[in-house]
Parts: C-alpha cells; structure tokens; sequence
C-alpha cells in the first residue's frame, strides 16, 4: 500500500468524520434522544484514546479506489455501524468497563477479518449465455409477478404516510399482511434487489424513465407496510450515483468527506433552528442523525448488555438451525431485545449482523465467527460479478449495504434476496459503462 496525496485524504477524512460524529451524538443525540437510550457518560481519557486509535487505524487499509463491488458495502459497514458501536458502548455505560473494552476488542479484530476475502482469488462461475433481449424480458416478468403478488395482497389498503407516530400503526399493519407466505420475500426481493438494480441499470444507460420506475417502486412498497427505509434508499441512491460516477477525486475520499461535510452541514443547521420550530428538517435529523449513525451502535451496546446477562443462542435464532435445536426464548429475537430494552412488547430490535448474530450467538466469539462469514459471503458476491462493471454493481448493492447496518447476516441470505441477486449477476449480460471497472 502506497501512501500517496488519496490515502493521506481518506486517513484526514476518516479522522474528521470520528470527530464528527462525536459531537453529533454529544451535542444532539444525546440531549434529544436520551430518553431512547442515548445516554452519555464522559469515558475515561485511555478508553476514549483507544475508540479514536481502533476506529481511524483501518483508514491506512481502507481501499481508496473500488477494486470489487462488495468494498463498498465495507465502507457503510465501516462508517455506519463499525465506528458507532466502538464509541457508543463507551458513552451508554451499559456494562462494566472491563466488558466494553473486550467488545470494541472483538469489533476491530472482527472488521479486520471481514476483509480477508480481498486477499483470495475469486471464483469463476460457468455463466449460461442469454442474450439481452431474453434477460432483461424474464426479468421484467418476474418483477412485475412479485409487484402483482404485493398489490393482491395490500388490495385496499395502500397508502402514503408521514414519518411520524401514524406510521408506527401501518408498519406494523403492514408487517401482520407481509408475513403470511411468499408475500414477505416478494416485497424483501423487490426493494432490495431488483427495484435497486432498476434503478443503477437506467442511471448507467441514461435512461432516466427506468430510474424513475424502480424509484416509484420503492414508493410502492412503502405504501404497503411503511417500510421508510425503502424511501430513504431513493434519495441515498442518487448520493451514491454521484459519488460514484462523478469525476473527481477517488472514491473512498469522496464518499468519507461527503458524508463528513453532510454531518457538519446538519449539525451547525440543527445548533441554529429550535426544536419547535424544526419540523419537516427535525424529522430530516431524526433520520440522519438517530435511525442512520446511532442505531447501529446503539443497538450493538443493547446486544452486548443482554447477551452478558442471558444465554446465547448459538445461531438457533436463524430459521434452518432453530428447526433441529431449541430456540432459549419466547419471542423472536429482535422482539426479546426490544422488550428489554423498553419494555414494548411491539418493539422489534433488529441490529447488525455483529449484534444479531454474533454477540447474540456466542457472545465476543461469535462477533469473530459472523465476521468470517461475511468474508465469504463477499468473496461470493464479487466472484458472481467479476464480468460487470464494480461501479454499476456497488450501486445496485445500495439497498443491501444498508440492510445489513440493521439485520441479520442470515435474514440477508434469503430473505433479504442476496442468493437471488448472486444469480442474476452471474446470467445478466455485460452492460457498457463508461468507465471500466472490472477486476481480476
């Protein structure tokens, strides 16, 4: 690795953003949504010194430039859920110091495991050849019968809410409607897969009618269940369309220095605008601020606390293993957590894949055990796209990245449409971009 005028701007940025975020959950989370959760308790110096060591260390490695599509998801993972839930655990004082300190341990070694797979080779997969008038015509179809599928289901009961207390009622309206059959897999397979690779398909042809189509898609689905992420991940798109495609500096700077001046914008915006006064922009910081960078690391402290005073799972929360071991609790697990937390029996505490599946598995070793995994499951991902353009793919992975900053590694797999994805990469036909970005 050469450190070169990116790498020294990527390191100044990845500082910049930890700094940051500090004062964006000192001076607004924690005054705001304290009550939530985001207490603050001024850590010891040595602790803080380390937080600020582990989390801007992967900066000297972080890649500057996307040499696989799967990168990008490691730098959401890296910026979104990685770096919080070093520091958050730290603030929240759930645990005992000895414990955290063990958890931001585990957290660093797991992310350094996460990219082993950039170190192997990747697989050559036999691809059938369709040509693509065939392709993009199955696929159309088979979107259009899961859009059937969702829109049989909701009959009558569709509809735009705002992101307030209304939208609490339809989303869980909505989930009772999703979770009967395959309805709940057409909706996680539209929004997260082929809505976003609608999307990333019209931005790099330049057809801004098939852009427009997946992103009414999204609306859609959060028409039916009030999922807002599907929404958000609208706007977050065409950020990344731009970050991506723009010419300018490398990818990594721009990504890490945008989202650091997008913070600084907000917080100084936020300092100036009461409270009262805020709101359309108050729900705007709520998004941004809480649901986008708190969170995760919030939630990743929730996990730890819990899993030091309950037993572990050992991965029988996934489905296919709970089928042959008992499940140790009730209720299903982000529903176990969401009750300890608050004490609200609707309360549905889905976390990242380090908290759901690792802490909540096998505690500190667990967060090793998913971290390997997720290697793999990247090295997959790449070796299934190797023919097409990083870029374009990165992009349609937008939805993705976000999913597993908030879910199970698992959940991800099938449900969330990743296997689906893998297979439509490895048969879709090699679109022109303007820029080559294949890798070897």
């Amino acid at each position: 690795m050469r450190i070169n005028r990116s790498r020294i701007w990527l390191i100044a940025g990845v500082i910049a953003f930890i700094g940051v975020f500090n004062c964006v959950y000192v001076l607004w989370l924690f005054p705001h949504y304290g009550y939530m959760g985001f207490r603050y308790e001024e850590p010891p110096m040595q602790y803080l010194a380390l937080a600020w060591l582990l989390t801007a260390f992967p900066s000297i490695f972080m890649p500057v430039e996307l040499s696989r599509p799967s990168q990008f998801i490691y730098w959401v993972l890296y910026l979104i859920v990685f770096i919080p839930s070093i520091f958050i655990p730290l603030f929240v004082r759930f645990s005992g110091l000895s414990d955290i300190l063990g958890l931001m341990l585990s957290l660093f070694v797991g992310f350094m495991l996460l990219g082993v797979g950039y170190m192997l080779p990747l697989l050559r997969f036999h691809a059938p050849s369709v040509s693509p008038t065939v392709f993009w015509s199955s696929l159309t179809g088979f979107t259009l019968v899961l859009i059937f599928a969702v829109a049989n289901r909701f009959r009558g009961a569709l509809s735009i809410v705002s992101f307030s207390e209304v939208y609490e009622g339809k989303r869980l309206a909505g989930g009772e409607l999703l979770s009967g059959g395959l309805v709940g897999y057409a909706a996680s397979w539209l929004g997260n897969i082929l809505f976003p690779l609608f999307i990333a398909t019209g931005f790099i042809t330049r057809r801004f009618a098939v852009v427009a189509l997946g992103m009414a898609g999204q609306v859609f689905l959060y028409a039916t269940a009030g999922q807002k992420g599907f929404l958000i991940a609208n706007g977050i798109m065409i950020v990344h369309y731009i970050i991506l495609f723009r010419k300018g500096a490398a990818f990594g700077v721009k990504y890490v220095w945008g989202f650091t001046i997008a913070l600084i914008g907000l917080l100084v915006v936020a300092n100036a605008i009461p409270v009262e006064v805020g709101g359309v922009f108050f729900l705007v910081l709520a998004t941004v601020f809480m649901r986008i960078v708190g969170i995760p690391g919030q939630l990743t402290a929730e996990y730890h606390d819990f899993f030091l005073n309950n037993v572990h799972t050992h991965f029988t929360h996934v489905n296919a293993i709970g089928w042959f071991f008992q499940y140790p609790y009730d209720k299903a697990l982000g529903y176990e957590v969401g009750y300890y937390m608050s004490t609200n029996v609707d309360l549905d505490a889905n976390a990242n894949f380090w908290a759901m599946d690792g802490l909540a598995s096998f505690g500190l070793v667990g967060v090793l055990m998913v971290s390997l995994m997720g290697a793999a499951l990247f090295w997959l991902i790449d070796s299934a796209c190797r023919k097409h353009d990083a870029r374009f793919v990165s992009l349609s992975l937008t939805v993705v990245a976000l999913s597993l900053c908030n879910g199970s590694l698992f959940t991800a797999i099938l449900t969330g449409g990743i296997v689906l994805a893998v297979i439509i990469w490895n048969v879709m036909p090699e679109l022109a971009v303007e820029t080559s970005g294949r890798w070897h």
